[in-house]
């Protein structure tokens, strides 16, 4: 598990990648209810998330996606994949905070004709002798 430490410095860095905007009435990605699923996700990958936090320290924020790239990349889809599950975000945006499915993409049972762009294509893939 993060270690506190390690949660705030987290909890500042994704305030500082997506902070709060009240002109389009969204939180930042520091909010405590985004930040509860950004641990979560922090914590499957917690030794990359670790060496990322780490970078962060040394540099700080002014040069920190410029010198430590991968890390930088690593904190970036966290919060951003957290941050735009948020209800709160997708409405701002015009969503549903709903996934696509069940409501939606109806199709008629067993029309297969639907798979025939992916005919189309060929094979894709490598042959194993």
């Amino acid at each position: 598990m993060l270690s506190e430490a390690e949660i705030e410095t987290l909890t500042g860095v994704a305030g500082l990648m997506i902070p709060a905007s009240e002109a389009h009435g969204v939180p930042g990605a520091d909010d405590s209810a985004i930040m509860s699923e950004i641990i979560v996700s922090a914590e499957r990958t917690e030794d990359a998330v670790r060496n990322a936090l780490a970078a962060f320290a040394e540099v700080g924020d002014s040069s920190f996606q410029q010198s430590h790239p991968d890390e930088a990349a690593v904190l970036q889809t966290i919060v951003a994949s957290c941050y735009y599950r948020d209800a709160r975000v997708l409405v701002s945006l015009g969503r549903k905070p709903q996934p696509p499915f069940p409501e939606g993409h109806e199709m008629e049972e067993g029309d297969f004709s639907l798979l025939d762009p992916v005919r189309a294509r060929g094979e894709i893939w490598r042959k194993v002798d």
